[in-house]
């Protein structure tokens, strides 16, 4: 059986709270430095929302080109239950971190940007988002022709 005692002094136990302070301050820094889908956070823009211009922020960080003011500012509601064209967009939601499930028959707001630098189509491209007592809780990119297409809102160089 060892028995050990250790004498330390003053200075050597303030290094030691020092140190166990920044170890502490990195953990809260790598916790809070990360989005809720655990992704890192590369795009700093609050999903609180004040004002239209706020709206459209959010739109630029993604690298979009758009129009300003939104073409359109729409009041729309969430349904209840989602069919099969909501569960299919709230799906879309959920890969960049939004889920429309918690709004559930709340009353929201749609802006409606065109898009002017997506590539390959001059025209026809939409950013919409979404926005429910000022956050945002949902966001596509997507084109109004026959074919068209829908996508959460990436930056332009991963489409």
């Amino acid at each position: 059986m060892f028995i050990c005692s250790m004498r330390m002094s003053k200075k050597k136990m303030l290094a030691i709270f020092i140190l166990l302070i920044v170890v502490v301050a990195g953990v809260i820094f790598l916790i809070t430095g990360r989005s809720q889908d655990g992704k890192s956070s590369e795009n700093k823009v609050s999903l609180n929302v004040a004002s239209d211009e706020d709206v459209a922020k959010y739109v630029k960080s993604f690298g979009w080109e758009i129009t300003e003011p939104a073409e359109e500012i729409v009041d729309v509601s969430v349904p209840l239950e989602f069919n099969d064209v909501y569960e299919n967009y709230n799906a879309l939601q959920k890969k960049q971190g939004f889920d429309l499930e918690p709004y559930k028959g709340s009353a929201a707001q749609r802006y409606t940007f065109a898009v002017l630098n997506y590539p390959d189509y001059p025209e026809n491209i939409k950013a919409d988002v979404i926005v429910c007592k000022q956050r945002i809780i949902a966001a596509d990119i997507c084109s109004v022709e026959i074919n068209g297409f829908m996508h959460e809102m990436n930056r332009k160089e991963n489409t």
